[in-house]
């Protein structure tokens, strides 16, 4: 049955007047009694009493105009709240992320202030997770250390930031005293870190086995406050990544290493902690996430490595 047909339908029965409804509906009057027939057949049941040149509602037209009323009401609301899901400043924005930052923390409460009407999903989740619900569609993008796009052809990946790590160490410590720290300072040495994931594991693991340096890798932990305990006993080297430490000089005003530590170079490129945006191609998502698609790239940027040399 076309849901056009069922529209016409209404009009008749409200108006219970062929001709006048045919004018309203901008249809021959022919046309319009053939529609309403054909409506009675999927029915199954007369729904008008005719009576020569009048038409009224029987008690099965009554009832199913009522339900029809329900359903198109129904109907009108659904797509309303749809457009709202996509519009962009009531839009519906889905996003997970394997990798926790306070970059992307700082540019959602940002968007947040700018659109107060959106609607943001924001979960944690695993990689493989985050795969299967962008296949799916149930979320706009994912956030990842490695790209997705190399198990799914359907996703698409951009990087947006490669994070150089740095170690905080504790201003007692002989190291302290360096300018920077070549990867044979951190032997043998007990070492705090992020939970970046299993990137970070992959790159420790080829540092051991391409240099012999032993890494000491005693808390992994994807709680800030656990890691900020654990270095304030001052007994452990940390790695944190290059990005946090240029947030700490933007929020300060200048270059500010936590309390009791110098945050140091380490010489090379053997850590660091990539960040990708991913999507699947082809997917509609609404205004909000296409805005945020496109706004991610360059707001990771602001964070590369050049701009962290501090």
């Amino acid at each position: 049955m076309d849901l056009e047909h069922l529209r016409y339908f209404k009009v008749v029965a409200e108006t219970q007047h062929i001709t006048r409804s045919a004018e309203l509906l901008h249809i021959s009057q022919p046309s319009l009694s053939k529609i309403i027939g054909n409506v009675e057949d999927f029915v199954g049941t007369r729904l008008f009493t005719r009576e020569k040149s009048k038409i009224y509602l029987n008690e099965d037209g009554r009832l199913f105009l009522e339900r029809l009323t329900r359903f198109f009401s129904t109907l009108d609301q659904a797509k309303e709240e749809i457009l709202q899901d996509f519009a962009l400043e009531t839009g519906l924005l889905r996003v997970s992320s394997s990798v926790s930052s306070g970059i992307l923390i700082d540019y959602f409460s940002r968007l947040y202030r700018r659109f107060p009407g959106i609607r943001m999903i924001q979960n944690t989740e695993s990689e493989p997770s985050i795969q299967q619900k962008l296949l799916l569609g149930s979320i706009d993008l994912g956030i990842t250390s490695m790209p997705l796009s190399k198990s799914s052809p359907q996703v698409c990946s951009t990087l947006l930031l490669r994070d150089k790590m740095m170690a905080l160490v504790p201003l007692n410590h002989p190291l302290a005293e360096r300018e920077h720290l070549s990867i044979q300072d951190l032997n043998g040495e007990r070492i705090v870190t992020g939970n970046s994931g299993i990137s970070l594991r992959e790159q420790i693991a080829k540092v051991i086995q391409e240099t012999g340096v032993e890494l000491n890798i005693v808390v992994e932990s994807s709680s800030p406050d656990m890691i900020g305990v654990i270095l304030s006993e001052g007994e452990c080297l940390g790695l944190i990544p290059a990005s946090a430490h240029y947030r700490m000089h933007l929020s300060t005003g200048h270059r500010r290493a936590p309390l009791y530590h110098r945050v140091l170079p380490i010489e090379g490129d053997y850590f660091t902690r990539d960040y990708y945006l991913s999507y699947l191609d082809g997917q509609q998502i609404s205004e909000i996430a296409t805005l945020v698609k496109q706004e991610l790239p360059a707001w990771f940027r602001g964070f590369s490595a050049d701009d962290t040399a501090l």
